[in-house]
C-alpha cells in the first residue's frame, strides 16, 4: 500500500513539489520522459528508472536514468513485459526478486543489474504508460517509495496528456487537434482535484514543530496545482474559441470592478507579487465574465514577465464611448521580432512563460476583439510594458450580436481609486 500522508516528512513533500512543477513544464513527450526519469531518481534514491509508453499490444521503453543500461529504445510484447501487466491490470506492482516472478521477462532482465523493481501505470483509468524504479541490491519497496511513485506517475500522466494534446494540435490541423484539446482539458480536471484533496490532507496533517516548513510546500504544491488547472481552462477556453467563436452575454457592468475581480484572481495565484489597481467607475454593456478573464490574463502575463516587479492596472473612462484598461510592468522590454506574434496561440516569449501554453494573450486579443475593441503593445527600456485595451462603451463586435443586450448606464466619472 503507499504511504499515507500522515508519514510523509516536510522534506518529502518540498522535494515532492520542485518534481510536479518540473513535469509541469515539460512541453514535449521526450522532455517529459527524461524530467520523470532524472527527478524519480533523485528523489527515491534508487538504482535506476524507465518511462515506458504503451503501443497498443507493444510497450516501448522511452527513456531511462540508471546506473547501467536497460532498455532505451527497445519494444516489447506487453503480454511479456511487466510494464505490460501494469497497464494491463491497472495495479502497482512490487517485485522483489526479479528471477523468481513468472511476470517477468527473464533473458530482458540477465544482462542488467537490476534485483528488484516497482512499477505503476501512467493514469489507473486509462493508463498511456508506466514508471518502472528498479535496484541493483534486493530491496522491497517501502510504503513511502510507492507513495511518491504513485504521485510522480499521477502528474506524469496528466503532463503526457497535455504534452501529446499539444503535439496533435500541431499535426492534425484544427478540427482534430481541437478535439483532442477539449478531451484533454475536460479529463484532466478530475485529477487535479485529486492533487487537491492529497493537498488538503497533507494540510490537515501536518506534523507538529514542522508547520513552517511543511506550510512552504504546501503552498508550492496549491500554487502548482493552481497552475495546471489554469492551464487546463485555457486549452478549454481555447477550443471552444475554435468551435464556436466567442458569443458574449452582455449586460451592464462597471469595467473597474471587473478589473479588481481579475486582479484578485491574479494575487490568490501569485500572492509574493504585489499588484497595484488604480480604477474610476467606468459603467458600461459588457460580457463582463468574459472580459475578466481576458484581463486575467493581461495581468498574469504582467506578473510572469515583471522581474517582481509592481504590476499596475489602470481604468480611465477614454471617452464617452470608450474606456480603456492599461496592465504595466517594469520587466524587460519584449523583442521586437516577437511583437508582431504577440496574440497568436501557442506562440510564448523569449524564454518561454513559467510553463505556459501561450494561450493566454491569445485568448484575451480575442475576448477584447468580440466586444469590438483592440489591445494595443508598447514596451521599451524605460517605459516597461504596456498592454492597453481599448473598449467602446457598449459591446459592438461580432460576439455581441447573438446576444441580447442592454442600452449603456449614465456615466458616473469619479475620481480614481487605488486598490494596493
Amino acid at each position: 500500500m503507499p504511504r499515507t500522508a500522515t508519514e510523509i516528512s516536510t522534506e518529502d513533500a518540498l522535494a515532492l513539489a520542485d518534481v510536479l512543477h518540473s513535469l509541469a513544464e515539460a512541453t514535449d513527450t521526450a522532455g517529459l520522459a527524461h524530467r520523470t526519469c532524472r527527478c524519480t531518481r533523485l528523489l527515491l534514491g534508487v538504482d535506476g528508472v524507465s518511462f515506458v509508453l504503451s503501443e497498443g499490444e507493444r510497450v516501448h521503453y522511452a527513456d531511462e536514468d540508471a546506473v547501467g543500461p536497460l532498455w532505451k529504445g527497445r519494444r516489447f510484447d506487453a503480454s511479456q513485459s511487466i510494464s505490460g501487466w501494469v497497464m494491463h491490470h491497472r495495479a502497482a506492482t512490487v517485485v522483489e526478486d526479479v528471477f523468481a516472478d513468472p511476470r517477468i521477462l527473464v533473458d530482458a532482465y540477465r544482462p542488467t543489474f537490476v534485483k528488484s523493481l516497482a512499477a505503476l501505470p501512467l493514469g489507473w483509468d486509462d493508463p498511456l504508460g508506466a514508471l518502472g524504479v528498479y535496484w541493483a541490491q534486493p530491496h522491497r519497496a517501502t510504503r513511502r517509495e510507492l507513495f511518491l511513485l504513485g504521485r510522480i506517475a499521477q502528474s506524469a500522466h496528466l503532463a503526457l496528456r497535455c504534452c501529446r494534446a499539444r503535439a496533435a494540435a500541431d499535426m492534425d490541423g484544427a478540427n482534430g487537434g481541437l478535439r483532442v484539446l477539449a478531451m484533454v482539458a475536460h479529463d484532466l480536471r478530475t485529477p487535479l482535484a485529486a492533487v487537491s484533496n492529497t493537498t488538503e490532507t497533507l494540510a490537515r496533517n501536518a506534523v507538529a514543530g514542522s508547520e513552517g516548513e511543511m506550510q512552504a510546500a504546501l503552498t508550492r504544491i496549491r500554487r502548482s496545482t493552481a497552475h495546471a488547472t489554469h492551464l487546463v481552462n485555457h486549452l478549454m477556453h481555447y477550443a471552444k474559441l475554435q468551435r464556436e467563436g466567442w458569443p458574449l452575454s452582455v449586460h451592464t457592468a462597471r469595467l473597474d470592478e471587473v478589473c479588481a475581480a481579475a486582479a484578485d484572481e491574479v494575487r490568490a495565484a501569485y500572492p509574493q507579487h504585489s499588484i497595484q489597481v488604480c480604477t474610476e467607475p467606468a459603467p458600461g454593456v459588457w460580457d463582463a465574465q468574459r472580459l475578466t478573464d481576458a484581463i486575467g490574463n493581461l495581468i498574469r502575463n504582467a506578473v510572469e514577465h515583471g522581474a517582481g516587479g509592481v504590476v499596475e492596472v489602470r481604468v480611465v473612462n477614454a471617452a464617452e464611448d470608450d474606456c480603456r484598461i492599461e496592465v504595466h510592468n517594469d520587466g524587460p522590454p519584449i523583442p521586437s521580432d516577437c511583437m508582431p506574434h504577440l496574440f497568436e496561440a501557442f506562440r510564448q516569449g523569449s524564454g518561454g512563460s513559467c510553463g505556459s501554453l501561450g494561450l493566454g494573450l491569445h485568448i484575451s486579443d480575442q475576448i477584447v476583439r468580440a466586444h469590438g475593441g483592440a489591445i494595443e503593445v508598447e514596451s521599451g527600456e524605460e517605459l516597461g510594458t504596456v498592454f492597453r485595451v481599448r473598449l467602446p462603451r457598449h459591446a459592438s463586435g461580432p460576439g455581441a450580436s447573438t446576444e441580447a443586450s442592454h442600452p449603456p448606464p449614465p456615466l458616473d466619472v469619479r475620481a480614481p481609486q487605488q486598490v494596493g
